[in-house]
């Protein structure tokens, strides 16, 4: 069976906002570079230098596929996948293709939106969930994670997505928060919380 291993921390407390000049989305993204540049070292052996440098390093090792899909130029058994909602940021990396979203509980963004992204049966679900926030947002991280393990990103309508071949698991990371894996064949997984004193 293959291995994920998933790892996760806080945005701020990984690359601090200060660093990443208080910019959100800046700051999102130097937080999941160093979530990768952590799983490279600790899953492959492969030693980037510390701070700016490594991370200056990474950046010219990334490439993107066909529809955005990032990956490592000269390394194509290593399969990685990011993403950052909410105070977290979690990276995924494995030996086989593989997609991660992780979504925080949040109001969803009316009717339409709900419609437009989840078939009539997801609809009913949600509807009638004690907590449709937090069933949209699974059903949402679902989706995401497997698009990004495809490749395809968010090129199809959501509302027919079927993901019945993908093999999925849930990720736990904190209340109010959901984290999804996906790839195309069966897995385990080892979850990695990084602290800042880590990196």
């Amino acid at each position: 069976m293959e291995k994920v291993w998933i790892f996760y921390g806080k945005t701020d407390a990984l690359s601090g906002k200060a660093e990443a000049g208080g910019e959100k989305g800046k700051y999102e993204t130097r937080a999941g570079r160093l979530l990768l540049c952590h799983a490279l070292k600790e899953v492959y052996g492969l030693y980037l230098p510390k701070g700016e440098e490594g991370l200056a390093q990474l950046e010219r090792m990334l490439s993107k596929g066909k529809n955005g899909k990032p990956y490592l130029h000269g390394y194509p058994e290593i399969h990685f996948n990011i993403s950052h909602s909410g105070a977290y940021a979690v990276c995924a990396a494995a030996g086989v293709p593989v997609g991660i979203d992780v979504q925080i509980r949040q109001p969803v963004r009316g009717r339409r939106l709900l419609e437009r992204t989840m078939n009539i049966r997801e609809q009913e679900v949600i509807r009638s969930a004690d907590d449709p926030e937090m069933t949209f947002a699974v059903f949402w991280a679902q989706k995401e994670s497997y698009l990004k393990w495809s490749g395809e990103g968010i090129t199809r309508d959501l509302s027919k997505l079927s993901m019945e071949h993908a093999v999925m698991e849930e990720i736990p990371i904190e209340k109010g928060y959901v984290c999804q894996v996906c790839a195309a064949v069966p897995f385990h997984w080892e979850k990695i919380k990084l602290p800042l004193h880590s990196l």
